[in-house]
């Protein structure tokens, strides 16, 4: 009789195979050795690995043979060996069940902060979308960690979005399922209030026109027409201050 265990090798963060490790319960009486034969079916018609003659257990499934995939079954059977060849009765087959990747979990707190995949990823991929299923994406970025700081002069005020984590192996391939998509809404901006003039007549052509600041704005685009739609506008700038004077070589008023 055999039975088996797993163990998962890394490196740091860079994520190996999985292993399973085999034990002989009940020697056959007369063998000399052992081989271990691990398939993907349950017919074992294409075996992925064969053992050498084994004369001491455990065995680790070896790093040098087909990478097992997670979330997989697979088969497995010790046979008796004397002399080189087959002993007695195969074992029975035995079901292996490779362990589940655990998804990246997006936490309460920090935005952008995600719980690590179990078995931990190599890396992970952060993707924001404007769309929940998240078909449009408009920024991402890939990092070692489980936190990542949010982009710069990418998104929009004001508005939501929603983001999810995948994890990324050592070989840049997709680590497991990506996690629930969860979503932010960035910061609405208040639009300028006009201060003067405002609703009332004006003894200047070229009129002093001011406003209140607004948070991080770095310019301010003016208009001025004679429509209350301002669909031809008949002077327009850019400043950075919040007051502008209509100049004298523009249209008269």
């Amino acid at each position: 009789m055999i039975i088996f265990w797993f163990i998962i090798l890394s490196i740091g963060q860079v994520l190996c195979q999985v292993q399973p490790k085999f034990n002989l319960t009940t020697a056959v009486t007369g063998a000399d050795a052992y081989q271990i034969i691990v398939t993907a079916d349950a017919d074992e018609s294409d075996p992925i690995w064969i053992s050498d003659p084994v004369t001491n257990f455990p065995v680790t499934y070896p790093g040098s043979a087909p990478s097992l995939e997670y979330g997989m079954v697979y088969y497995a059977r010790v046979i008796a060996l004397k002399a080189g060849t087959i002993h007695g009765i195969p074992g029975n087959l035995v079901l292996i069940q490779t362990p589940n990747i655990t998804k990246p979990l997006i936490l309460d707190g920090p935005l952008f902060t995600w719980g690590a995949t179990d078995p931990p990823s190599a890396n992970y991929e952060v993707s924001v979308s404007p769309v929940q299923d998240m078909s449009n994406i408009v920024w991402s970025t890939t990092v070692s960690g489980t936190n990542t700081g949010q982009p710069d002069n990418v998104l929009n005020w004001g508005t939501t979005y929603y983001w999810r984590v995948q994890g990324i192996d050592g070989d840049g391939n997709p680590f497991g399922e990506p996690s629930e998509a969860g979503f932010f809404q960035t910061e609405s901006i208040e639009p300028p209030t006009l201060n003067s003039p405002l609703g009332e007549q004006v003894a200047s052509l070229t009129p002093t026109f001011s406003w209140n600041a607004v948070s991080q704005a770095s310019q301010y685009s003016i208009s001025v027409g004679t429509d209350e739609e301002l669909a031809s506008p008949v002077w327009g700038t850019n400043v950075a201050e919040v007051n502008v004077t209509y100049p004298q070589d523009a249209m008269n008023l």
